[in-house]
């Protein structure tokens, strides 16, 4: 029996980061089933219907931020345990301190 295929939900609002982090999956030899988000608020629709194994968390987006969308996601039973790592630019120490707050792995 083959198994199922690990989801990587990547939530993006910027085409040029996405195809980076798309080239980066493939590149990884595994085997992902990647899905896509324009923005926090979609991220979570998608993220409560599938189930990802991990998610990949732009922070500044239109809609809602992805700051928001984790704080979203963990305060949900179905979302909370999904492991999700910010991919920004922000760097500061309380940007950082934010997303640990948040729950972010990274």
């Amino acid at each position: 029996m083959e198994s199922a295929k690990p989801k990587v939900l990547v939530a993006d609002d910027e085409k040029s980061n996405l195809q980076v982090i798309l080239k980066i999956l493939e590149e990884s030899g595994e085997n992902y089933e990647v899905l896509i988000a324009p923005n926090g608020k979609i991220a979570c629709e998608i993220a409560s219907e599938e189930l990802p194994d991990v998610i990949l968390m732009d922070w500044i987006m239109p809609v809602m931020h992805g700051i928001d969308a984790v704080k979203k996601l963990k305060a949900d039973e179905r979302t909370k345990d999904i492991p999700v790592l910010m991919v920004t630019t922000l760097s500061s120490s309380e940007d950082l301190e934010e997303a640990l707050q948040a729950w972010c792995v990274d």
